[in-house]
C-alpha cells in the first residue's frame, strides 16, 4: 500500500518534470520562472476581483472627488489626483496582498475561503462608498443621499474642527 502511494507520487514527480523539461528546454531558469509564475497565478486569482472591484471603488472616488472640487471652484491639479490615487491603490494593494498572504501561508489549513480577504476588501469599499456620498453630498445636497448629510456634517465637524451649519450659507 505505502509503496504504491510513493509509485504514484514518483510518477507525478518525473511527469512534471519532464513536462517543465519540454517547455522550458531543460533550462532551469525558465522551470524557476514557470514555478513562480504558478504560484503567483495560485496566490493572486482567488482574489482578483476584489481587489479589482475595490481598484474601480477608488476612481470612482476620484472622479467624484474632482466633481466636487469643480463645484467649489477649487483648483485641481491633475498630479496631484494621481499621485494621491495610485499611492491609495498601491497602499490597498499592498494591505489586501498581506492578509491574503496571512491566509494563504498560516490559516490555508483552517480556514478554506477568503474571509480575511474578502473582509477587508469590503471594509475598504464601505470607507470608499462613504467618501463617494460625501462628495455627492457636496455636489447635491437635495439629492437623495440627503438622509446621511447631518451625520456626515457631524463628521466633518469633528475632522476639521469647524462649526458647519446650514445658516452660514444664508449669511453670505
Amino acid at each position: 500500500m505505502i509503496a504504491t502511494i510513493y509509485k504514484a507520487l514518483c510518477d507525478g514527480i518525473y511527469s512534471i518534470n519532464n513536462t517543465l523539461n519540454l517547455i522550458a528546454n531543460n533550462s532551469i531558469l525558465t522551470k524557476v520562472w514557470i514555478t513562480f509564475c504558478a504560484f503567483l497565478t495560485g496566490f493572486f486569482v482567488p482574489i482578483q476581483f476584489c481587489i479589482l472591484f475595490v481598484f474601480c471603488m477608488i476612481l470612482l472616488d476620484m472622479y467624484y472627488g474632482i466633481k466636487a472640487s469643480i463645484k467649489l471652484k477649487r483648483k485641481i491639479e491633475s498630479s496631484i489626483s494621481w499621485n494621491g490615487t495610485i499611492r491609495k491603490m498601491r497602499d490597498t494593494f499592498l494591505l489586501l496582498c498581506s492578509i491574503r498572504g496571512v491566509e494563504y501561508f498560516l490559516i490555508n489549513a483552517l480556514v478554506t475561503t477568503k474571509v480575511l480577504t474578502c473582509g477587508a476588501a469590503l471594509l475598504i469599499s464601505f470607507t470608499e462608498l462613504w467618501s463617494v456620498l460625501e462628495n455627492l453630498n457636496t455636489i447635491d445636497p437635495s439629492g437623495p443621499w440627503k438622509l446621511v448629510s447631518k451625520f456626515l456634517r457631524k463628521k466633518g465637524e469633528e475632522y476639521t474642527g469647524i462649526d458647519i451649519s446650514e445658516n452660514d450659507d444664508l449669511k453670505k
